[in-house]
């Protein structure tokens, strides 16, 4: 076995233990003194529970880091107490990487534990046969401890399978400096306590930002953070590492505190107002190695860790950088050569030797190679990935330079393996670090793909989209230590791709996009605002939404306008585009889930169209006035041009929009968009009912007067004005959001000075939103718009934005206050909503409701085809008549809402829209044939009523002839209202051919429910009911059964009738689907369940009995005796009459 720097191989026994292990009032809670350390020992569970224990306890030891006396007091401690194996704090991340520490209280948290400098005494231990094992399970260390024969002590260590509960551990930690039992822990009252006095407890957070080639980690909230005890001030809180993939290399960045700043509405104009609190520490990150860095820190209530996301750390991004992955022959594999945690040393000479020869090559210049890590193993071979700096004096453009060294250095490096050199045996991979380099692929048509960055998704320069209306697309992907490579995103993981046929606004966007070098951008723009806007069927079809394809074009020609030269004239087409793309992309975005993944495929075309309207924006140039507002139904733009030391021109300060004034309210009017001068107050604001606003702090341009970096204005560095941009999007249809059970606001609103965010705002910026009553105050959250997140597809975040507290005990506005520390686009999250809970139950209620109506149906169905003498009589017909129409009805439904939510085709939808309309109309004409017989069979003789001439004939014309009017007037009016998101008529068609129809229909079944009632009551009362079904005969029944048959009769009309649609209009959706949705299956209960004829048909059909049908009627002579009580107005009818038309009730 090999032997490596470690622990202690043999630990001697002596008469120091006994007396050490003992309670010491200077060791936290539960934690004993043993030789100068404090320790806890834990019962055995698992790796990932242990580490975290001695976490949360706050211990900073690791047990092969102490002192050999120490440690052989600890261990001698642990073996009395028959304690055999230990979990220690350290494990493999992953395959082929070293074993590091993973106590993140320990100064070694991140370090390979088996360097010299990361132990104490380079003591000596032995692995156990065949340990450590490089497997995809066993990457957690144990210490399996043994007594000796001459009373010593053995460690051996070995791997194991982090999950597995049969070790114990030991929490480690130095004694406290006073007699605390609790002196382990940090307490946060003191800071809690400041924080509520001032507004919301904030959470802490980090966030890693780059400003001129230099990189700072700002520390929001951080008195809430752990600090580490006077014993321990080596341990940092945050730290922030760079994963280079070499942990040879010492990657702890130096943190120098660059500033502390708070921000609090004491020192405000809101004081009176609102309360607020926000702090913040600002960190200059300083380090000579380049990678991934993250910065990570623990809370100190919970010592939960929060970390920030992964940034590339450059520090001399002139630098060439390239990845290369080599095979080497090895005669054996040994823990030094294939073992990645002790054989990175060894790899040192590999690279050294490596570099000499590539230096040979004059074409290189100065060059660097490093050995970074193993990337697999055989018996007789190694592989192992370099990083080669090159630094180059070339004139020639970055990628073009960058992709000659490529081609160099793996030509160079072919030659090297070619002669044998080091046992070099294959090339595997010569990778950029930053670029995926241009390529053709090849399938029905060649396609050439741009340079790309790391997960930047590109599209070919030809027009190719797939089937279903997708273009083509490839993903740069990699990272700094593997280097960059393409990754294609098709089906089939080809790159062989299969072009279909495109529309014809798809190619005249695609040719726009690929013009070339633009000479009039206002006639460019003048082309995009016509193809988005166009009804011209003969020249872009009869798509009504913009495909995925058309989006991406259109994203793309706003990116080649971002610099072109632009005037006052062209606001209002920028805004119309904008409009456009809001209104036709995402026509409601917080019900159509596909689109906005469809938006997510599309590469990053929203960031892409937000980016390019706000540097349009900031670029036009608004000739003699220095103001220009634009309103569009669902987009908004303030442009203003502010002298450096004033507060804004026209002493504007921001924007708002007022809740709407008048029907209809989904989109903007001209009328409640209004400028906030700097004598309107947030209580002004607030009186008005804002529906969202945004208020400027006076001092921005003060602040701002050495940040004027945007070209736009030549007079910038002149007279010193700056541009401030102002838009509000009305809803966030740009804003596609992967978050899970949270749902965005209805308005998003943009601030932006010279196209710059501009951090560390003092007084920070002023948002109000309305918010909803069902949400509760907890669910909301201050967010932006972080265009870096999510690999570039961009996510909302909520760093430097806090809610306000209102001073006012007025609970009825409605109105929820942000404050905001930078510039960017800002909403409001309301998370996790109630609405978003109470949808996702409708859903599931709607889908099993219908399926249920459906089956219901069906047996309706079964049964009048299996036995067609129960099928005559009017009134069965009718009821035929009506389940066939709610069945085509309810199956349209599904169809429409789950199985297809989306057309492509909208010839589809409009085949879909257009059932649904009849089917729906339809259902209710036939429900109010059903309640009409009802009515007339109490106000008229029956006999008469069943001798009308063709009743049946004229009921039928009437209900299924009556849905071709609205259907038809819409599609000879409107066809276009059909290709709405879900295939339904919407705005004023919606009301005139659907909710007008309804509602007449459902008043008249309500008046005609209301005198059926009152009849049936009177006539209950006074002893007798026209239908023998349902008569009461006071003599014979007692009164228990007279109100069942009642009640039972009020449910069943009620379904009849259709008035559990009424909870629709009344908005009670969980009456309204867990009601009308079961419409179905209780016409199967009343039809053929509860039915007498139709229960024993279906009993002498599997009994195999015949018997005699049992009629629903009375015998003769009670019927002779009905017809007798009610001979005022009503004539004797005969037995198979009533028969037919008492069986609708």
């Amino acid at each position: 076995m090999d032997s490596i720097p470690w622990l202690g191989n043999l630990l001697k026994n002596d008469a120091l233990v006994s007396s050490l292990a003992q309670e010491w009032v200077g060791c936290p809670e539960n934690f004993s003194h043993v030789s100068n350390k404090c320790i806890y020992v834990g019962p055995h569970t698992d790796w990932f529970s242990a580490v975290k224990e001695c976490h949360q306890a706050q211990a900073n030891i690791t047990l092969i880091n102490t002192k050999v006396n120490e440690l052989m007091s600890i261990v001698t401690v642990l073996i009395n107490k028959n304690i055999s194996s230990l979990w220690i704090e350290a494990r493999r991340s992953a395959s082929f990487h070293p074993i590091t520490y993973h106590l993140p209280s320990s100064i070694y948290y991140g370090k390979n534990i088996m360097e010299p400098e990361n132990s104490v005494d380079g003591l000596i231990t032995k692995w156990m046969a065949n340990e450590p094992a490089l497997n995809e399970e066993d990457h957690c260390v144990v210490l399996i401890l043994y007594n000796t024969v001459d009373g010593g002590a053995e460690i051996n260590a070995k791997l194991d399978k982090c999950g597995k509960a049969v070790h114990n551990f030991v929490c480690i930690t130095y004694p406290c400096l006073n007699q605390d039992v609790k002196c382990g822990r940090q307490s946060t009252n003191v800071h809690k306590k400041m924080s509520q006095e001032h507004g919301i407890l904030l959470s802490p957070k980090l966030d890693i930002r780059k400003e001129n080639n230099k990189y700072f980690l700002d520390v929001y909230s951080p008195e809430e953070l752990w600090n580490s005890r006077e014993n321990t001030k080596r341990i940092t809180n945050p730290v922030c590492v760079i994963e280079d993939g070499n942990p040879l290399i010492d990657n702890v960045c130096l943190l120098h505190q660059d500033k502390v700043l708070s921000w609090t509405s004491e020192n405000s104009t809101l004081e009176n107002t609102v309360q607020y609190s926000i702090s913040k520490v600002v960190f200059r990150i300083i380090s000579e190695n380049e990678g991934y860095i993250i910065c990570r820190a623990f809370v100190a209530e919970t010592m939960n860790e929060i970390m920030t996301t992964k940034q590339l750390f450059r520090s001399n991004i002139k630098n060439h950088v390239f990845s290369v992955t080599l095979c080497y022959r090895i005669k054996i594999c040994s823990l030094r050569w294939c073992e990645p945690t002790y054989s990175l040393q060894n790899w040192v000479s590999l690279a050294e030797s490596l570099s000499r020869e590539l230096k040979t090559y004059k074409e290189f210049g100065k060059i660097t190679v490093r050995a970074i890590r193993m990337s697999g193993r055989t018996e007789n071979t190694v592989t192992l990935i370099f990083r080669i700096i090159i630094v180059s004096s070339t004139s020639a453009g970055e990628t073009e330079t960058d992709y000659n060294h490529l081609n160099n250095l793996y030509s160079r490096l072919q030659i090297i393996a070619s002669n044998n050199s080091d046992d070099l045996v294959e090339v595997l991979y010569v990778r950029s670090s930053k670029y995926c380099h241009e390529e053709k692929t090849y399938g029905n048509k060649i396609l050439h793909w741009p340079v790309a960055t790391i997960g930047q998704i590109v599209l070919p320069s030809e027009l190719c989209i797939n089937w279903e209306g997708v273009p083509v697309q490839r993903r740069c992907i990699g990272d700094f230590v593997v280097g960059a490579f393409w990754s294609d995103e098709n089906e089939d993981n080809r790159t062989q791709y299969e072009c279909e046929e495109p529309t014809l606004r798809t190619s005249f966007l695609h040719k726009l996009s690929f013009q070339g070098k633009i000479k009039n951008a206002t006639k460019t723009l003048m082309k995009l605002l016509f193809a988005l806007t166009s009804q011209n069927t003969s020249m872009f079809g009869n798509i009504p939404h913009f495909t995925p394809a058309e989006i991406q074009y259109t994203a793309n020609t706003l990116a080649s306008l971002q610099h072109n030269i632009l005037h006052g004239s062209d606001l209002p087409i920028i805004a119309n585009i904008t409009d456009a793309i809001l209104r036709s992309s995402v026509t409601k975005p917080e019900n159509n889930m596909v689109e906005k993944k469809m938006m997510h495929r599309v590469s990053n075309a929203s960031n892409v169209i937000l980016d390019s309207v706000d540097h349009m924006l900031n670029n036009v140039k608004l000739n003699n006035k220095e103001t220009s507002l634009i309103v569009t139904p669902r987009f908004v733009t303030l442009v203003m041009d502010i002298e450096s030391h004033s507060r804004t021109n026209g002493e504007i300060q921001g924007l708002a929009a007022l809740k709407p004034s008048r029907y209809p309210d989904n989109y903007f009017m001209e009328e409640d968009i209004v400028t906030v001068s700097w004598n309107d107050s947030v209580k002004t604001l607030l009186s008005l009912g804002v529906s969202t606003a945004v208020l400027v702090p006076p001092q921005l341009t003060l602040q701002q007067t050495h940040t004027c970096s945007s070209s736009h204005l030549e007079t910038c560095s002149g007279t010193k004005k700056h541009r401030l941009v102002i838009n509000l999007f009305w809803h966030q249809g740009l804003f596609a959001s992967n978050i899970a059970r949270i749902r965005t606001p209805l308005h998003v609103v943009s601030v932006t000075l010279d196209g710059v965010k501009h951090p560390d705002l003092n007084p920070p910026l002023t948002l109000l939103f309305d918010s909803p009553h069902t949400i509760h105050s907890h669910g909301r959250k201050c967010v932006f718009w972080d265009f870096e997140a999510n690999s570039g597809l961009g996510n909302w975040s909520d760093i430097g934005c806090s809610p306000a507290v209102r001073r006012s005990d007025n609970d009825t506005l409605m109105t929820d206050i942000c404050i905001c520390t930078h510039l960017t686009h800002f909403g409001q999250l309301l998370s996790p909503t109630l609405e978003e809970e109470i949808n996702t139950a409708l859903d599931i209620i709607t889908i099993v409701g219908c399926s249920v109506s459906l089956l219901g149906l069906f047996g309706i169905a079964v049964t009048a085809i299996v036995f067609p003498e129960w099928r005559h009589g009017a009134s069965r017909k009718i009821q035929l008549h009506l389940s066939t129409s709610l069945a085509i009805l309810m199956s349209v439904f599904l169809a429409n809402s789950y199985l297809f939510p989306s057309p492509n085709e909208s010839q589809f939808c409009l085949l879909l829209g257009v059932a649904l309309h009849f089917s729906l109309v339809s259902t209710f004409c036939w429900m109010l044939v059903a309640a009409w017989f009802q009515y007339l069979r109490l106000t008229k003789p029956l006999a008469s009523l069943y001798r009308t001439p063709h009743i049946l004939l004229k009921t039928a014309v009437f209900a299924w002839g009556f849905p071709f009017v609205p259907c038809g007037t819409l599609l000879i009016v409107s066809p276009s209202s059909y290709n709405s998101p879900q295939c339904y008529p919407t705005g004023l068609a919606h009301y005139l051919s659907v909710i007008a129809p309804i509602s007449i229909i459902v008043s008249l079944n309500i008046a005609m429910f209301v005198l059926i009632i009152c009849s049936i009551y009177k006539v209950g009362n006074s002893g007798v009911h026209a239908d023998c079904g349902l008569q009461y005969i006071k003599s014979h029944q007692s009164k228990q059964h007279v109100a069942y048959r009642r009640l039972s009769t009020l449910i069943f009309l009620f379904f009849l009738l259709g008035l559990s649609w009424i909870f629709g209009i009344w908005k009670f959706s969980y009456l309204f689907c867990c009601t009308t949705t079961v419409q179905g299956f209780a016409f199967f209960v009343f039809f053929v369940a509860l039915e007498k004829n139709a229960r024993a048909k279906w009993s002498n059909l599997f009994a195999k009995n015949k018997t005699e049908p049992v009629h629903p009627l009375c015998n003769r002579n009670s019927s002779v005796s009905v017809t007798k009580r009610m001979s005022r107005g009503y004539q004797r009818t005969s037995r198979n009459t009533i028969s037919t038309l008492s069986s609708l009730s």
